[in-house]
């Protein structure tokens, strides 16, 4: 999931050490817990510290971490909100409640009337399988991602850190979710501008473009992402499928699936029409 790569990879900020050493060994140990990936003993510790200083900020974003990473989204939520308002001027609680947010569901009551993905794809969305992603069954109502209050966060976190990239993608991820492509597209250029030399970031792109009808842009930034991870069937994967599809470039598609399964890839059914 790429929320929980993004959290893996955040380097988090030395904490504030108080003066009492009780304090400071919960806090660090919860971090060498949290390293090793052990977030429930991690929490115990965090709690731990937080009964000695309830007013730091710092442990109270550890733990929505280890909170998040173990799927508890409303206490990552709350943790994190609880170190905003003690320190505002972090980026981690913002982007941390806004990846907990955007999994956490909000649910509608249709008092017994389910919407249906495809009813929501005539709305406007771009394809089923994003309509699918958005609306899933459940038994008393539909559910909802709510990206809307996630962006908000987001916007919050790029003010205190507008270096902050892993928001920045985020934030391009869920605005094409919600038909933002506009806004997705700005954030992706920029992150692309100052990092030209990643894969997944053409391929994010190549989405939006492929979500506006701009297939051939978005053909040649899945052709960038292929050069740089050449070895990468999915790239030469999602090139193909848009040759297919929506170039009527049937032989180039045809290359690009043999070239998956010599890599160890699979094809749709449609590929063995290929010769």
């Amino acid at each position: 999931m790429i929320l929980y790569a993004f959290l893996l990879s955040m380097a988090m900020t030395a904490v504030h050490t108080p003066a009492d050493k009780a304090f400071d060994h919960y806090v660090r140990k919860a971090y060498r817990l949290k390293d090793n990936a052990q977030f429930r003993e991690a929490i115990v510790s965090l709690d731990s510290a937080l009964a000695l200083e309830p007013q730091e900020a710092q442990p109270y974003v550890l733990r929505a971490y280890c909170n998040y990473s173990l799927g508890n989204f409303s206490q990552a939520i709350t943790d994190c909100s609880r170190a905003i308002q003690l320190n505002p001027r972090q980026d981690y609680p913002y982007l941390i409640r806004a990846f907990a947010i955007s999994q956490q569901d909000v649910f509608t009551e249709m008092q017994g009337v389910l919407f249906h993905p495809d009813s929501i794809y005539k709305e406007g969305y771009t394809t089923r399988l994003e309509a699918r992603y958005r609306v899933q069954y459940v038994a008393d109502g539909v559910r909802i991602f709510d990206y809307a209050r996630a962006i908000s966060d987001l916007d919050k976190a790029l003010e205190i850190n507008p270096g902050c990239t892993a928001c920045r993608h985020t934030r391009a991820r869920l605005s094409k979710a919600l038909g933002r492509y506009d806004l997705a597209m700005a954030d992706m250029n920029r992150i692309i501008g100052e990092e030209s030399d990643k894969a997944p970031y053409y391929v994010e792109r190549a989405l939006i473009h492929q979500a506006r009808g701009e297939y051939r842009d978005a053909y040649h930034d899945l052709t960038t992402a292929a050069e740089l991870e050449p070895n990468e069937p999915s790239h030469l994967l999602n090139r193909a499928v848009l040759r297919y599809e929506h170039l009527q470039d049937r032989e180039g598609a045809c290359r690009d699936f043999t070239k998956v399964k010599m890599l160890g890839g699979s094809v749709p059914s449609y590929a063995a029409e290929c010769r």
